[in-house]
């Protein structure tokens, strides 16, 4: 059947230096759907001192491989994986010779850290505005982040109105980020740019009405590194502002390192 493909997985686990994670316990979640039952069985392994491993469990659609070990953190993003036929461009094949590559943090220590949350509407005629993260207050001057959001001032998802939002570090820089916000565990050394820029021409194909995404963070000269969330809903208009959500983490010590320990994370306070 096409739904019910034979599961092998061959994978090796590594850390943030490259270097094997042996002893992980490893829980492969496969989901079946032959047509006559479905459901999901788990299968378990540990890595070898190489910090290799493999899973063999039956036949399924697809699996998601999770391992477990006490001072790491998940980091990869391709914990996932299609074997079913009815998604030939996603297929995976499972070669014991190039197992597939999971990486895994080795914790560091988390560091005092300052989070940021807010819900606010923005003006949508490009208008800068401005927010000090370390303190949670929306500033005239300074601050960590300038957002400016250019829309329609009555959005009609049907007419795919142009929009446009630019994000840009004060005396820093941003790095888009290609994983889950809760896996941004440091921020990179280099690589910023001074800003991000997202949106839509009028009629575009593809058209989407917002923006979803995280960011590295460098702020104020490099005194300041974090994580930033970043959601635009430019169909909620509200007395000619747009909808955004800011979700923020900043280390004020000029570490990179961005681990969350909630006994070490304070609200940022207006």
């Amino acid at each position: 059947m096409l739904n019910d493909v034979p599961i092998d997985f061959y994978g090796k686990l590594q850390d943030q230096f490259s270097n094997p994670v042996s002893g992980a316990e490893i829980t492969g979640s496969i989901i079946y759907d032959n047509g006559s039952s479905n459901g999901v069985r788990e299968i378990k392994t540990v890595s070898d001192a190489s910090g290799l491993f493999d899973l063999h469990g039956g036949s399924g659609e697809s699996l998601s491989v999770v391992p477990r070990k006490e001072g790491y953190a998940l980091a990869s993003a391709n914990a996932g994986f299609k074997y079913s036929h009815f998604y030939p461009e996603a297929q995976h094949v499972a070669n014991p010779s190039q197992p597939v590559v999971i990486e895994m943090r080795k914790l560091q220590g988390a560091e005092k850290l300052i989070h940021f949350q807010s819900k606010a509407y923005l003006p949508l005629d490009g208008t800068p505005a401005r927010f000090d993260l370390q303190t949670g207050k929306r500033v005239e001057t300074g601050g960590d982040i300038l957002i400016r959001i250019e829309s329609s001032p009555v959005p009609n998802p049907a007419d795919k109105y142009a929009w446009k939002a630019t994000v840009q570090a004060v005396d820093g820089g941003l790095i888009q980020s290609g994983v889950e916000f809760e896996k941004m565990y440091a921020a990179p050394e280099s690589g910023y740019e001074p800003e991000f820029v997202v949106g839509y021409q009028k009629d575009a194909q593809p058209w989407l009405n917002g923006f979803n995404g995280g960011f590295y963070l460098k702020s104020r000269g490099g005194g300041s590194y974090g994580k930033l969330g970043l959601g635009v809903n430019t169909d909620i208009v509200k007395n000619g502002a747009v909808f955004v959500m800011l979700n923020a983490y900043v280390n004020l010590a000029g570490s990179r390192n961005l681990e969350l320990d909630p006994a070490l994370v304070a609200e940022a306070r207006p």
